[in-house]
């Protein structure tokens, strides 16, 4: 009789409800945009990603194929505006060369810091502009009277759309920062954005392209949606931080949808990773953040970063303190020592693990496993049950729950430098 692999099921943040991604009917596209490489990577940006692989690496046991593309910005945000006295900023008169090699070493360094951490890599890492499908994209909103032209550059119409927001009231704070990272006051429309920048001074990018509208550059929503169509005209789930929900994911979806049948849902599930909270409140773009490279200089492991993330939900705010992440190095020790003494197998897919651990107490460890995970995902719980495998050998007898589940987590226990003296 073959075995009935179970569905995993995850909360999709446009639905607020929690339901089976698709299992057995192709391949299913995962699509994510990589943060602006205007500053340099930090822990918060990190958060994310680690949520993503866990995704990945458990359809890819569950024996779902996937396809992850990430958009990677290749130029940095829209410099802000004149002082109030009329001054421009420093940044505007920045040597353009100068910007371009800040944001290529900003996202070399956030691509080492995923590794690092241990998240695969994804299937495609194309720039978010790849100007020719931009200017297609514009075309056709273009064409199907979504867009306006203002001196600035040409402006998507959220006039346009019987609904914008698709993820709640942001509340007034957020529509307000919203509103404000647009150039132009002249919009129609406070939450209308810009789809093609045309040149002037606030553009510091050594980057210009020539347009049907004028030379420029694409807006800072409009090329994700350009290469997310290279997966298809429609994504399975679209990954991010709850600080793109309420801004550039609406323009996403904004843009996507109105080249599409009425009706048509862009995104099946939208999978949305709560931000690092630290004593000075939660880690975004806006805050200075401590960078991988800092904890690693205090004696800490990337890995050990990535396992205190895991003993959190992906959606709740993990607990960052020096203390925690100090618990969490000293885990990540003691399973590593436990992990190489217990020799572990290599890492069996969720089949070929239910045939090997039989009905015994390896079935039921490796039934927790699965349920947690299948689950939206509940690391925790998942963790918790690896911890159980590996203290208590003798209920995996062969290894094998734990094996698929130091995969499935990425804690690479067998294989990674882990052994290394607990801070303190």
């Amino acid at each position: 009789m073959p075995l009935h692999v179970p569905r995993l099921r995850l909360h999709d943040t446009a639905g607020a409800a929690t339901s089976p991604l698709p299992h057995g009917d192709g391949e299913l596209s995962v699509f994510g945009c990589a943060p602006l490489p205007d500053t340099a990577p930090h822990i918060g940006h990190l958060t994310q990603f680690v949520g993503t692989d866990v995704l990945r690496r458990t359809l890819h046991w569950l024996g779902t194929p996937t396809r992850f593309l990430l958009a990677v910005p290749d130029i940095a945000a829209p410099a802000p505006a004149p002082t109030p006295t009329g001054g421009v900023p420093w940044a505007a008169t920045a040597q353009a060369g100068a910007v371009r090699s800040r944001t290529e070493q900003n996202s070399a360094a956030l691509h080492a810091d995923l590794l690092a951490v241990g998240v695969l890599p994804p299937e495609q890492r194309p720039t978010s502009t790849s100007v020719g499908p931009v200017i297609d994209l514009v075309r056709s909103l273009e064409q199907a009277g979504f867009t306006y032209r203002l001196a600035t550059g040409v402006y998507f119409d959220t006039g346009r759309l019987s609904e914008f927001e698709v993820f709640g009231d942001p509340g007034p704070e957020l529509r307000a920062l919203r509103a404000g990272a647009e150039p132009d006051p002249r919009r129609r429309h406070p939450d209308d954005f810009a789809l093609w920048h045309l040149e002037d001074w606030r553009d510091l990018h050594a980057k210009r392209w020539a347009s049907p509208w004028g030379p420029g550059r694409p807006g800072w929503h409009v090329g994700c949606s350009a290469v997310a169509a290279t997966l298809g005209p429609t994504v399975g789930v679209h990954v991010g931080s709850e600080s793109q929900r309420h801004h550039h994911h609406l323009a996403e979806i904004a843009q996507s949808e109105a080249v599409l049948p009425r009706g048509t849902r862009w995104v099946g599930h939208w999978m949305h990773h709560a931000l690092l909270p630290t004593d000075s409140g939660a880690l975004s773009r806006y805050r200075g953040a401590p960078s991988l490279a800092s904890l690693r200089r205090s004696g800490f492991h990337p890995l050990a970063f990535r396992l205190l993330l895991l003993r959190s939900h992906y959606r709740a705010r993990p607990s960052f303190t020096v203390e925690a992440l100090s618990r969490a190095q000293g885990t990540l020790v003691r399973l590593a020592a436990l992990a190489r003494s217990a020799r572990l197998p290599a890492p069996p897919g969720w089949a070929e693990a239910r045939e090997r651990t039989g009905e015994g107490p390896a079935a039921e460890l490796l039934r927790r496993f699965t349920e947690a995970l299948t689950d939206d995902l509940d690391t925790a719980t998942a963790l918790a049950v690896l911890e159980e495998a590996l203290h208590e050998p003798h209920r995996d007898p062969g290894g094998f729950v734990a094996s698929a589940a130091d995969q499935v987590l990425g804690l690479q226990l067998s294989t990674a430098d882990a052994l290394v003296p607990t801070p303190g």
